[in-house]
């Protein structure tokens, strides 16, 4: 047996009050829901004797429902001989045409009171047969009832307890009223689609599963890459093994839907009628991944989901200054909410917190008190892989204080989008504050994508961006020269002031030009990287044992290792692969090649090394910090990050190796 216990997303914006609801609904239709079989066993004996009778009297006119039944046990491509054939084989075949008639109002009694005909009355009806879909008899309302009505308390906590690990983060993404109306949606697709296939049962269909089918089915799309935990429990020869594992949502998703495709066409192989609408969970799967391939594509988050949600977030775990800031801006008492929310900032900042204090700010047209905390949720959503999220908050920061400061790192990953959007002056307004005096100095390699662009759309940043890389002194000197020569061509009299004036430049003026053939130039510190892959075994003493990729083992010792580089990249395999990348030579300025030793996170599990349970991230990043700490080496890109606070997610390896390693492409 194997249960998902818990995943990455368990933080929303806001109370998920939508998914709540449905729980809720859920449990009060149930606890007023007749949920007993007595009637169903009396309908069963009823049909028997119905089914016992035409066998007898085949020649008599039967509903499909009592003929499926007499064959049930035959081959599906053997039934209609075998039915026609009946008739020849009656014991009783009528004598007269009155005796005829005579058998088969007696047939048609029994029918009746097998397949409740005698009457519509909805008190002969039970609440499933009433409100249930039932394929081959159903009401228009009965494709929405079923989804509120359960068969028993195993069915009712099996569909919610997954509607209620699956159902917040959608909520959260696609908002209320847009997770309400998919939720819905994929519940009538999914009963639509097991009609259609199955159109001729006349048993109800009750339950939530088909929605939650589509819930699962959005979840695979929109996050696909969500660590799900797993608890496990087999029994091998009478001796009983349990535990938990995690593995990534397009696997097991993928795996789940292949499953019930497979149980569902099995079941339609044989002819027999199962008692699991595995149809109907094929149907809102299908539904639910449909939807969120079209939500990504016209951008309805973007669009119109997080203005609303930010404008108004709460947490799951709600915030009581929050609810009384925005109890205060409902009053129309926006200034009292704007200093609650400043306070609140100022003593426990977080990013629900930051997005409030800035509506407000913008309230009371005092956008500057909070475009620090609006530059500190651009950051924690760059930080978080959210890029277009991050590009968005940082946008409207941009559009009322322009001159607000943002990392320059963070900076660098909006460039290209704003290119691909055509907004050319709002990248010029990103690549002018990655060399602003406020910020953090630029690294070469920083130094170099801010030239790359900015030579271009903007040459007095690009000469800014080259004295800055001019003020390392781990520059090589031949690239010194080049970035001299830059300066000149580019007219560095016009380069924008720098906070402090750069060191003498005591190399030669070189007389080619510093562009290469697409047009970029290389101020890369190390031409190429020569990492050897490994995995860690363990942490000694005197370094860290390790195992090469073909079977060696190895030790480095902790004094060999001058620079620990973390980072989560993607285009490594088919998910993302965060790696640590312990460096030999990272302080030597004449090496040609960078070397080191790759640890890939796909390749090990860290738990064991550091003592730790629970999610693999969390030990990678305790396994870098111990690294670190033990070596005394450098950590890249900061101390914060290389320890997981958070990660850094790159789109490339090329990508990282420019801007973390200083490795030429």
């Amino acid at each position: 047996m194997i249960l998902p216990i818990g995943h990455q997303e368990r933080t929303v914006r806001r109370l998920p009050w939508v998914t709540i609801a449905l729980i809720v609904s859920c449990f009060v239709v149930f606890l007023f829901t007749d949920t007993s079989t007595d009637h169903l066993e009396e309908r069963a004996i009823a049909f028997e004797e119905a089914a016992d009778y035409w066998r007898e009297h085949a020649h008599l006119e039967a509903p499909p429902e009592i003929r499926e039944h007499v064959a049930y046990d035959v081959m599906p491509n053997q039934r209609s001989q075998y039915l026609a054939t009946l008739p020849d084989y009656s014991p009783y075949p009528p004598e007269t045409p009155q005796e005829r008639a005579a058998q088969q109002a007696e047939f048609d009694a029994l029918v009746d009171a097998a397949l409740g005909n005698t009457a519509k009355d909805p008190d002969t009806l039970s609440d499933f047969e009433r409100w249930g879909v039932i394929p081959s008899d159903s009401s228009p309302i009965t494709y929405f009832t079923y989804m509120f009505l359960h068969g028993g308390w195993f069915h009712l906590i099996g569909n919610l307890f997954f509607l209620l690990l699956a159902g917040p983060p959608i909520e959260d993404r696609w908002g209320r009223a847009g997770f309400a109306g998919f939720y819905v949606g994929a519940g009538v697709f999914a009963a639509l689609f097991y009609s259609a296939l199955s159109s001729d049962s006349s048993l109800p269909m009750v339950g939530a599963s088909g929605a939650i089918a589509g819930v699962l089915g959005a979840f695979l799309v929109r996050l696909w890459n969500t660590q799900i935990r797993f608890a496990y429990f087999f029994m091998v020869l009478l001796r009983p093994y349990w535990g938990t594992f995690e593995a990534p949502a397009w696997a097991m998703l993928s795996l789940w839907f292949g499953n019930e495709l497979l149980q569902a066409w099995a079941w339609d192989s044989m002819g027999i009628e199962a008692s699991v609408a595995y149809w109907a969970h094929v149907g809102g799967f299908v539904a639910g991944v449909g939807t969120a391939f079209a939500v990504r594509a016209t951008k309805f988050e973007e669009r119109f989901v997080d203005p609303t949600v930010e404008a108004q977030i709460t947490k799951y775990t709600a915030n009581p200054v929050l609810e009384e800031a925005m109890r205060l801006r409902e009053a129309g008492e926006v200034g009292d909410a704007l200093t609650l929310l400043q306070t609140e900032w100022e003593r426990a900042p977080d990013e629900p917190i930051a997005l409030a204090y800035w509506d407000a700010a913008l309230g009371c047209a005092q956008p500057e008190l909070a475009a620090p905390a609006l530059a500190a949720a651009v950051e924690m959503a760059a930080k978080n892989g959210e890029h277009e999220l991050a590009m968005r908050h940082w946008s409207e920061l941009s559009d009322h204080v322009p001159t607000a400061l943002v990392a320059p790192a963070t900076l660098m990953r909006f460039v290209p989008l704003l290119l691909e959007e055509n907004q050319r002056d709002r990248a010029v307004l990103a690549l002018r504050l990655c060399v602003d005096p406020g910020n953090p100095p630029l690294t070469p390699g920083q130094a170099q994508r801010v030239i790359e662009w900015a030579r271009e759309l903007d040459p007095p940043t690009a000469v800014h961006a080259a004295r800055t890389a001019l003020a390392s002194p781990d520059l090589h000197e031949a690239k010194r020269a080049k970035l001299v020569a830059l300066v000149e061509e580019l007219g560095g009299e016009e380069a924008p002031p720098e906070p402090e004036p750069a060191p003498a430049v005591a190399a030669p003026v070189a007389e080619e030009m510093p562009w290469g053939e697409d047009g970029a130039i290389d101020l890369a510190r190390f031409g190429q990287a020569k990492l050897t892959e490994a995995h860690p075994l363990a942490l000694e003493e005197d370094g860290l044992r390790l195992r090469l990729g073909k079977g060696q083992d190895a030790k480095v010792g902790w004094g060999k290792i001058q620079a620990i580089a973390v980072g989560i990249l993607d285009g490594l395999g088919p998910k993302p692969v965060l790696v640590i990348d312990l460096l030999a030579n990272w302080n030597e300025t004449e090496a040609d090649a960078l070397h080191g030793v790759r640890m890939r996170s796909d390749r090990y599990d860290p738990r064991p090394l550091v003592g730790a349970e629970g999610y693999a991230k969390a030990a990678f990043g305790q396994l870098a910090g111990r690294l670190i700490e033990r070596s005394g080496a450098l950590p890249l890109p900061s101390a914060e990050n290389a320890t997981g606070q958070p990660f850094v997610r790159y789109d490339s390896p090329e990508e990282f190796a420019r801007m973390v390693l200083e490795v030429a492409d």
